[in-house]
């Protein structure tokens, strides 16, 4: 990998990087920069760190520089941006990468069994047939090539070979999901539907979050008059196909991983994902550098094709923008502020709180913006936690703490029954009238906004009750 392999510096970032020690490598790196500038070795492994914490701009920029360098190493920087834009499903890219980098010293090998995948997708059988093929000729044990060479058997319809592929890669790993999923299409081509369909079903445990063997087992089922069952499993493949879990882990975002929000997120969410929404999230991440954060407002403009994701950060964010994101600098403190984003963006549909923390900056903003909010909009409060910490506002001590955002949503519980307070001529207040649900889960919070006018079923003169 290195220029520089003696440097004791590099070799010691690049062993935190792979032992996922980030900070320590990015650390390091900045170190050697500043002792050598444009150190290739340091800004390739900046590169690295940058990309995992979900820095796309940033990454493409230390890239840039360093392909327009003379290197005699160029190889593995084409690679590692094949391996971004295939990542990224951007094909041709992708392609255009995996081939320099498998011409250009020193002649990246890997790229050869990437190139095979990426051609394979692009309907390109031929070629990904001889560059997987040129791949296992120096790694003829490879299951994951000899997996990829079995699907393109199958695209060119010979499944007999393709099982030989799949079975080859199984005896080294009998669990490895893309072969035992190949293993039940290729028995399927063959007629065999019963063996097909408890390899699908199979594979379908062994990959949770791929939705392509439901897909083929729903089909199966249906093709063999089994309705119920592949109504079920076609059911499992919607829900696998617009994952937020596995959006979460392509974009690099700590909603799932560093937090376990996606699932509560996808609840909420999936009934709404193709309408044309305003979505508002509050920060964008990265702290003040200019280029870091939006992984989530990447993963947003994924998950709702059809709407804009808008964003807000008191740091100054706008390199991050791009078609169908745009970012707000201010501060979520702010009123005035607040009210100009949302009168700028029109209609609010859907915002979420992912700011400060602060508990007093989340009540400003959701006094502010809960107003503002579409009459069915949704209201989100991330990383409540810190309603029980005392240095963002809150305590451990006292769950009705004063100023604590948590005990503030608590209370507007009781605004749900509203219409059973036995108080004359009580006048309901805003939050009372427009709130028809709230879902509290672990450090979040979901509040539903619409009309509260459902009466009660209590007769006062004594007919009804309960």
């Amino acid at each position: 990998m290195f220029q520089d392999p003696a440097n004791t510096k590099v070799q010691e970032a690049y062993k935190n990087l792979t032992e996922g020690r980030l900070s320590e490598c990015f650390s390091l790196c900045n170190e050697i920069l500043a002792a050598q500038s444009g150190h290739a070795d340091a800004i390739f492994m900046l590169a690295i760190v940058t990309f995992k914490c979900g820095n796309d701009v940033e990454m493409k920029a230390h890239m840039e520089y360093l392909l327009k360098q003379v290197h005699v190493n160029k190889g593995q920087y084409h690679n590692f941006l094949g391996e971004y834009h295939l990542l990224c499903n951007q094909l041709e890219l992708a392609a255009e990468q995996f081939k320099l980098a498998a011409k250009t010293p020193p002649k990246v090998l890997d790229a050869h069994r990437y190139l095979g995948q990426v051609l394979r997708e692009q309907g390109d059988f031929d070629g990904a047939m001889n560059h997987l093929q040129t791949y296992l000729k120096a790694r003829n044990n490879d299951v994951t090539a000899q997996t990829e060479l079995g699907w393109v058997k199958l695209d060119i319809d010979r499944p007999d070979e393709a099982m030989e592929y799949f079975q080859k890669a199984l005896s080294v790993n009998e669990k490895l999901a893309k072969a035992v999923f190949g293993l039940g299409c290729a028995k399927l081509k063959l007629g065999q539907l019963e063996p097909a369909i408890q390899h699908l079903k199979q594979a379908i445990e062994l990959a949770p979050n791929d939705p392509e063997p439901c897909k083929i087992l729903g089909d199966a089922l249906y093709q063999d008059g089994r309705l119920d069952e592949a109504i079920l499993i076609q059911s499992e493949y919607l829900e696998r196909k617009n994952n937020l879990t596995t959006l979460a882990y392509r974009f690099r975002t700590d909603k799932w991983g560093g937090h376990f929000y996606t699932p509560n997120y996808q609840r909420h969410f999936s009934k709404r994902r193709l309408e044309n929404l305003n979505i508002l999230e509050i920060g964008v991440g990265g702290y003040g550098h200019p280029q870091r954060g939006g992984a989530s407002l990447r993963m947003w403009k994924q998950y709702f094709p059809n709407s804009k994701i808008y964003s807000i950060d008191i740091y100054e964010k706008s390199a991050l923008q791009e078609d169908r994101i745009k970012i707000f600098q201010g501060s979520q403190n702010d009123p005035v502020f607040l009210k100009q984003v949302a009168s700028e963006i029109g209609r609010l549909d859907i915002v979420l709180d992912d700011g400060s923390h602060v508990n007093e900056h989340i009540l400003t903003s959701f006094k502010t913006l809960f107003p503002l909010l579409d009459m069915a909009g949704i209201y989100v409060i991330e990383d409540t936690q810190t309603a029980y910490w005392p240095e963002y506002g809150g305590s451990s001590e006292d769950m009705n703490h004063h100023g604590s955002a948590l005990a503030y949503f608590k209370s507007l519980t009781d605004g749900l029954n509203h219409a059973e307070f036995l108080i004359p001529d009580l006048q309901p207040d805003y939050f009372q009238r427009h709130i028809v649900s709230m879902s509290f889960y672990h450090n979040m919070v979901f509040i539903q906004k619409g009309l509260n006018d459902e009466p009660s079923n209590m007769v006062i003169n004594g007919e009804m009750k309960g």
